[in-house]
């Protein structure tokens, strides 16, 4: 059975239990205030791993990959060029952290900047 047919089935018999906020849960393993989550997470696979496992034993059936801000417009700000790479390896931190209990979901955030009125 495939990601979707499973996610499908899981589906048509009730509620999904998710994961919840990543950053939150970092910060409380000593990531420090004004970094990016997502690079911190990529420097620190270990801490990232730590907190997708925590939400599968406590029930998580899908976590999400640490790529809320990973995109080409807040990453830049970090001196960041390639987001496909970012993400790329953030998804295999959370394939690698929910081995055959969990799936993983992809992650997308706001870019972070406004349009004008």
């Amino acid at each position: 059975m495939n990601t979707r047919q499973k996610i499908h089935k899981r589906i048509r018999q009730g509620l999904i239990i998710l994961d919840g906020a990543t950053g939150t849960q970092l910060q409380a393993l000593g990531m420090p205030e004004g970094v990016s989550l997502e690079l911190f997470g990529i420097e620190n696979p270990e801490a990232i791993k730590t907190v997708h496992r925590g939400y599968l034993e406590a029930g998580a059936e899908i976590i999400y990959t640490c790529t809320f801000g990973a995109n080409r417009y807040k990453l830049s700000s970090y001196g960041v060029s390639d987001a496909y790479d970012v993400n790329r390896r953030l998804a295999l931190i959370a394939r690698q952290a929910a081995g055959k209990k969990g799936l993983v979901a992809g992650d997308m955030g706001p870019t972070g900047r406004f349009v004008e009125p």
